[in-house]
């Protein structure tokens, strides 16, 4: 018995030490091979690659695809007299947004003064959002911020970095692709009408959120209050912010208010720009700014909406910040 226990623990301790052997190669290859970032049509791969260059946010975007529609980093940064980047990834969870914010601070000569958090009804849904494979560009690059995902396999390091190498071998030839891209196919929307439909009897809506509940998830709660807590260690002042929504689509969120309830309890101390149903910023007009239920089109208007309102917020809250 004590023979056939031996054999098992020393199988498990030479898996273990390949695998430790494998991550120490790939953070080789992503240190001195593996492009920094390579261009995906879920995030904006330039503004990725010149924000981890010159590190120098005066604002910086974080969210889902939700923050990546909504925002013209040259309109918004022009507004407010701020350099501004919008690193917001398409379907991006909490704790992706978690890992890069720990990742860009690292080695800031100048840290950002605001961080900008996309946050709504399906923030801590792990059917919506998830962690992002090209997190591997951050996590193998700076191995001493993620020590847990790679000893203990959290957030599947080793398939995400094979992933994204493959991806940026793929594209070393080819043109950069980004969010932006996915705007094409809406370039015949009239602003003066709406032009969708949506219902809550949505066969997508109900596939992905069923009997209209959007699950809160330990994980991205903790995630949440993680991003808070690193903004307050590093004196960033965090904004919180929800897009415009369809009101149908709003209503039809069964498990809302509850959510809501987490957030404001959970960040009462932080500004909270709400521009949905019942939100502090809401007007019925920005329905006519959407492509879809939760997306908007004309992100150029709404990014002088928001710096608009953003100076306003800045004024009423500026004796809090002191």
């Amino acid at each position: 018995m004590k023979q056939f226990l031996y054999r098992v623990f020393r199988f498990f301790g030479w898996v273990y030490l390949a695998y430790l052997g494998v991550v120490l190669l790939l953070i080789l290859l992503f240190s001195y091979v593996v492009p920094k970032f390579h261009s995906d049509k879920g995030n904006f791969s330039q503004e990725y690659r010149d924000a981890f260059e010159h590190r120098d946010a005066e604002l910086l975007i974080l969210g889902s695809s939700r923050a990546a529609a909504a925002f013209d980093t040259k309109v918004l940064g022009s507004e407010l007299g701020l350099v501004t980047y919008n690193l917001a990834f398409n379907q991006a969870n909490l704790s992706y947004s978690y890992h890069l914010l720990q990742a860009y601070l690292e080695g800031c000569n100048q840290l950002p003064e605001f961080i900008i958090l996309d946050v709504s009804w399906f923030s801590f849904d792990n059917r919506r959002l998830s962690y992002k494979e090209y997190a591997a560009n951050f996590i193998f690059t700076h191995p001493q911020l993620f020590y847990a995902d790679l000893l203990l396999n959290r957030n599947r390091p080793l398939p995400n970095g094979f992933m994204t190498i493959l991806r940026a071998l793929e594209r070393t030839n080819q043109p950069d692709v980004n969010f932006d891209s996915n705007r094409r196919r809406y370039a015949d929307q009239d602003s003066t009408e709406i032009s969708y439909t949506f219902t809550p009897e949505d066969e997508g809506f109900l596939r992905t959120f069923p009997g209209g509940m959007a699950k809160m998830v330990h994980e991205e709660l903790q995630a949440f209050e993680r991003i808070m807590q690193l903004a307050n260690d590093s004196k960033i002042k965090l904004i919180l912010f929800t897009s415009p929504e369809d009101e149908v689509f709003s209503n039809s969120q069964v498990n809302r208010a509850t959510v809501y309830k987490y957030i404001r309890q959970t960040s009462d101390h932080i500004k909270w720009m709400d521009y949905s149903l019942g939100g502090n910023l809401y007007d019925k007009k920005l329905e006519l700014l959407l492509r879809d239920s939760h997306h908007i089109h004309f992100k150029e208007c709404f990014s002088r909406i928001f710096g608009r309102d953003f100076r306003g917020m800045l004024i009423s809250r500026q004796k809090c910040w002191k």
